[in-house]
């Protein structure tokens, strides 16, 4: 997971996926699994699948480096350029059918609040 710049939110969530078998995961398999076990909040609006993943000599994932690949142009262009394809993540109510009863997918009243 990497944070991307937008304008109505600050930061933005992205998943940058490497699949076991080339081919073997689409996007919308990675949304429909998040949105399954994550609060809506927490779910990537965007995710990228690549071979593989930049990375230093220890091991570790260069985070910097994937945010300014995958950083959109300062001209205000929603879509983000990527070596493989960038899917937008579906919104909290087009994703309200994906979620599972009592997790989230009832409105807050007065009855759900919780008591001391």
């Amino acid at each position: 997971m990497i944070a991307l710049p937008d304008e109505r939110w600050g930061e933005v969530g992205m998943a940058v996926v490497v699949p076991r078998l080339p081919g073997a995961l689409s996007a919308e398999e990675v949304l429909t699994f998040c949105a399954d076990k994550l609060a809506c909040c927490q779910i990537p609006r965007h995710v990228v699948c690549v071979e593989t993943l930049l990375r230093n000599a220890m091991g570790k994932v260069l985070k910097a480096e994937l945010r300014a690949l995958y950083r959109p142009p300062r001209s205000g262009a929603c879509l983000i350029a990527s070596p493989r394809y960038v899917v937008p993540a579906l919104s909290c109510r087009a994703m309200s059918p994906l979620l599972r009863p009592g997790t989230g997918s009832k409105p807050w009243n007065q009855a759900n609040r919780m008591r001391p």
